[in-house]
């Protein structure tokens, strides 16, 4: 009879349509972890890199208009456990899986799985770093971290993320070695960017080659998030992480670019809850009251082991 169910599981899996998730990985609380990303229908955009400009730019335009798995069922795992819990995405293929505590404070074992009788996808495996009242670092991308150009005009970078891929990502020196100790630390890194969400997976990859500490990534939706200034995205997707994270102190790193001193100055006083601010200088300008400015990382780890925060 066992080896009839498994013919019939087979079978079944043949005749499925090809899908893929794309996880923007994973946090928690003692209260419960959330588990975020999405699904797509067909097979992923080739991750291979130093291929032809013509290549990525292929590349880049299937990671934009890649077809949506409308309302998908995905099943969040924790692995030490076993306990399960399902949740459905909305009709941009988007999810977000809460699976509810207690867990003790530190790293959780995850895998996020679809479950849809048409399509099958490989399961993603995650690991979410719970924080009861500890730090917690939220670091901008652009120009904070990676030199992507943004101060530079938006024509210019638009060029160069179409005929990019991972490999051409060029983090700022110092960038992965700090963040790195902020994480060997035990202060987990999420990351917060007003590039599009289509993005995350060259970004989830650049991080991973260029030594970054791995963590979850936010980064804006512009059919709903807008296409203009970044500023309520970002402080919609800090609000949702001081929610998440409720005993959570956070650390905020970000440039004088755009708008990050006013808005981390605008989440410090809406929840009392952020401990440090740190801006990288890259035009003149002031990096608002509190905060630390600074123009290198050498700057910032000086600065962090003053206060105790890394060794």
């Amino acid at each position: 009879m066992r080896s009839l169910v498994v013919l019939v599981a087979l079978a079944g899996a043949a005749h499925s349509k090809p899908a893929y998730l794309v996880s923007y990985g994973a946090y928690g609380s003692p209260d419960a972890i959330v588990a975020r990303g999405r699904a797509h229908k067909g097979k992923p955009p080739s991750d291979a890199l130093a291929r032809p400009k013509i290549d990525k730019v292929v590349g880049t335009v299937k990671a934009f208009a890649g077809r949506d798995l409308e309302r998908p069922l995905v099943a969040l795992t924790d692995v030490a456990t076993g306990r399960t819990v399902e949740a459905r995405g909305n009709g941009d293929g988007f999810y977000e899986v809460r699976l509810p505590g207690p867990f003790p404070p530190g790293p959780r074992r995850l895998t996020v799985a679809l479950r849809d009788a048409k399509y099958a996808a490989d399961p993603v495996d995650e690991t979410a770093v719970v924080v009861d009242q500890g730090f917690v670092l939220v670091s901008d991308i652009d120009d904070t971290i990676v030199d992507t150009g943004v101060t530079r005009g938006k024509a210019e970078l638009v060029g160069r993320v179409l005929a990019s891929d991972a490999g051409d990502v060029k983090p700022l020196p110092g960038a992965a070695e700090t963040l790195g100790a902020f994480a060997g630390a035990g202060i987990p890194i999420i990351y917060l960017s007003a590039s599009p969400v289509e993005l995350a997976p060259r970004l989830r990859q650049a991080f991973a080659l260029r030594g970054f500490p791995a963590g979850p990534i936010f980064l804006r939706h512009y059919e709903d998030d807008g296409i203009g200034d970044p500023s309520a995205y970002k402080r919609r997707a800090l609000a949702k992480l001081a929610a998440d994270l409720p005993r959570a102190r956070f650390l905020l790193l970000g440039d004088n670019g755009e708008k990050d001193p006013a808005i981390f100055a605008a989440v410090a006083r809406d929840t009392g809850r952020v401990a440090h601010r740190f801006i990288r200088m890259t035009v003149a300008g002031a990096p608002g009251d509190g905060a630390f400015a600074f123009g290198s990382f050498a700057e910032l780890r000086a600065f962090a082991r003053e206060q105790k925060l890394i060794p």
